[in-house]
């Protein structure tokens, strides 16, 4: 029988719970499902590391030097967060009003320019001269110069006509000699051999007196005396035929010659559009270039005004980029890249 003070014993339960299973098995299950559970739950970053660089998506205003003034207060510093309406840079005196004025007479002239440009424009497209009087810009100039171009294309499409008119005719005329030629070549080629073999020839013949003419001497003459008379008469007429063909040759070569160009209808047409593509494709990208320069006339009027209180004031919200070393803002030309406004890199991120 089982005696219960066994399980009173701490034998009893050493053999019991501190076996392999307990001390092995179990506690790598356990680890098992705590690794599974875990794999389950978490997930798995990769991290790269690389070289790169940070840069915004758009540069909300470029900060520009407005007084070649020493500068007595200065707030703009790299990666300083500022708001619009913040005094940026303090200036120790004001713009003079000659600046101003300076732009302004810019600002004018370069709108008249434009305007200038336009009347030029327009009349290359409505083929009509819209300028009442010069301009000071030289476009009036430029438009009697671009006619000066029309009338030369036209005068030089004209005389390639003509040209080729005159080379036609010729070509007619030579054609016309080769013809003739070959016709009194075949004529003599049947008198000849006509007098060689001693048949007939057709009255129709532009020869046909010579051949007349040599039958009657051969009539007259004794028998001895006309084969003489025959190779006379043959060798007379093949200088004839040698003529011909040296003259055939030359008429050839001439005809040869002769340029076969053949200018199309619309060429004049093509030219002249092409011109006139030219030309308002000049005129549109100086427009373009005119009107950038009277925005950022514009815009250095505009800063010029604000200067006159002897401060720089932020027109955008955002984080500054300084494009100068910080030393070197004590005095800056006019004009001068000062820094960019970026925008807020916290507010893009919420």
């Amino acid at each position: 029988m089982f005696n219960e003070r066994l399980l009173e014993s701490s034998e009893f339960y050493t053999k019991r719970y501190q076996n392999f299973t307990t001390l092995i098995i179990f506690p790598t299950l356990i680890l098992l499902v705590l690794l599974i559970l875990l794999a389950c739950l978490t997930h798995k970053e990769t991290v790269i590391k690389s070289t790169g660089e940070i840069a915004p998506i758009k540069i909300l205003r470029t900060i520009q030097s407005t007084s070649n003034n020493p500068i007595i207060k200065n707030e703009l510093l790299t990666k300083k967060e500022i708001t619009a309406g913040d005094i940026l840079i303090q200036y120790q005196n004001t713009e003079s009003d000659t600046n101003l004025q300076l732009q302004k007479s810019s600002l004018k002239n370069l709108q008249e320019h434009v305007q200038a440009l336009i009347i030029y424009k327009d009349s290359i497209k409505q083929n009509q001269n819209l300028f009442t009087d010069d301009d000071n810009f030289g476009c009036s100039t430029s438009y009697q110069s671009y006619l000066s171009q029309r009338r030369s294309l036209s005068t030089d499409h004209q005389q390639q006509v003509n040209d080729q008119d005159r080379v036609k005719q010729q070509k007619i005329i030579i054609s016309e000699a080769i013809n003739k030629k070959n016709s009194e070549l075949s004529q003599y080629q049947d008198l000849i051999n006509a007098i060689i073999k001693n048949t007939s020839l057709s009255p129709k013949n532009a020869y046909y007196s010579t051949f007349l003419d040599y039958q009657h001497q051969t009539k007259e003459l004794p028998i001895s005396q006309v084969d003489k008379l025959k190779k006379e008469t043959v060798t007379s007429i093949q200088q004839q035929i040698d003529s011909i063909n040296d003259a055939l040759t030359s008429y050839k070569t001439q005809y040869a010659g002769f340029s076969s160009t053949n200018l199309a209808e619309d060429a004049l047409t093509n030219k002249l559009n092409e011109l006139k593509s030219q030309q308002l494709a000049s005129i549109t990208k100086e427009l373009e270039t005119l009107n950038q320069e009277i925005e950022q006339t514009k815009i250095q009027h505009a800063a010029t005004e604000t200067s006159g209180k002897n401060t720089i004031i932020a027109t955008e919200s955002g984080t500054v980029n300084l494009l100068i070393n910080k030393t070197k803002l004590t005095s800056i030309p006019q004009g001068t890249n000062i820094a960019q406004i970026y925008p807020n890199l916290k507010k893009l991120l919420t």
